[in-house]
């Protein structure tokens, strides 16, 4: 049976891993392709990127707040790459 500590240090290990992979991913997105899409009716690969850099700021939110008010969120607007890589590696801290 796990306890609370153990549980809490899985999920410091999964997050870990996957901050890494995400920074890694964000690092090679080309700014200058962010009005592609992955297919046509999907959305364009800057707002998803955008979307993916926030994602920590929401577990922060919804831990604080227990709630996200997407109508009054303020989305960060990068203009390259290097703007969404820090703006993850500050909602990740």
């Amino acid at each position: 049976m796990k306890t609370e500590s153990n549980i809490g240090a899985e999920y410091l290990r999964e997050l870990d891993a996957e901050v890494r992979a995400t920074r890694e991913c964000l690092e090679n997105f080309p700014w200058e392709k962010e009005e592609s899409k992955p297919r046509e009716k999907s959305m364009n690969l800057g707002y998803l990127s955008l979307l993916v850099a926030d994602i920590p700021r929401w577990i922060a939110f919804s831990i604080v707040d227990s709630l996200i008010d997407f109508a009054t969120y303020k989305l960060f607007r990068p203009k390259s790459t290097e703007e969404i890589v820090a703006n993850f590696n500050e909602n990740v801290a």
